[in-house]
């Protein structure tokens, strides 16, 4: 049975040649039928200072990770629904590592959700063909391959949408979570697709 797909949550996508790429979802795009992801890696001493890594925690999880904030992508909701949920990860740091690096802002002045302090900026001072960098290259181009291509992110979004739904609603789950409790933001997503669908079959 698949896991309801959340914000934060780590989870895993299959590259070309079959080999696991850990992801964490930034964004949840319902109606367009496609997540925003962050490529991972498995070494938080990997992390440069261009990346946020976490360390195991009985607490939080019990394997360290590297967040590549570089490397952010669309992937098709099928993609990804299927694979185990094998960790969390704060949802608000995650979105807004996404939204900057969507918006490429200089590499260095990524920052975390408002005061929060869920991950620890990297240090790894990586030479440009050192064995980290090389193996670093070889999994964007695996995760890259994987992305859904777009020349302009909110058409891509809205043709999506339209594909799959009929309804041009660029609202997330993460924004709708962010202001409201997980049962009311239930309530008023729910609410707002069946006026949406109920007005579109009025005009139809």
């Amino acid at each position: 049975m698949n896991q309801i797909l959340q914000t934060g949550q780590i989870r895993s996508i299959k590259s070309i040649d079959g080999q696991q790429l850990l992801v964490a979802i930034a964004e949840y795009y319902v109606t367009a039928n496609l997540c925003e992801v962050v490529l991972l890696g498995i070494n938080p001493d990997d992390a440069t200072e261009r990346d946020f890594c976490i360390y195991p925690s009985k607490n939080l999880l019990p394997f360290g990770v590297t967040i590549f904030c570089d490397y952010t992508g669309p992937i098709a909701t099928s993609e990804i629904e299927k694979s185990l949920v094998v960790g969390q990860l704060c949802s608000e740091c995650i979105g807004r590592i996404c939204d900057q690096s969507l918006n490429q802002i200089a590499p260095f002045s990524y920052s975390l959700y408002l005061d929060h302090n869920c991950f620890k900026r990297g240090s790894y001072n990586s030479l440009v063909n050192d064995e980290f960098m090389i193996y670093k290259q070889s999994k964007y181009s695996e995760f890259w391959e994987k992305t859904i291509p777009y020349d302009n992110y909110e058409e891509m979004i809205e043709s999506r949408e339209r594909k799959y739904s009929g309804i041009r609603n660029p609202i997330t789950i993460r924004q709708i979570m962010d202001r409201y409790s997980t049962e009311e933001a239930r309530n008023i997503y729910m609410n707002f697709t069946e006026m949406t669908l109920s007005k579109r079959l009025i005009r139809a």
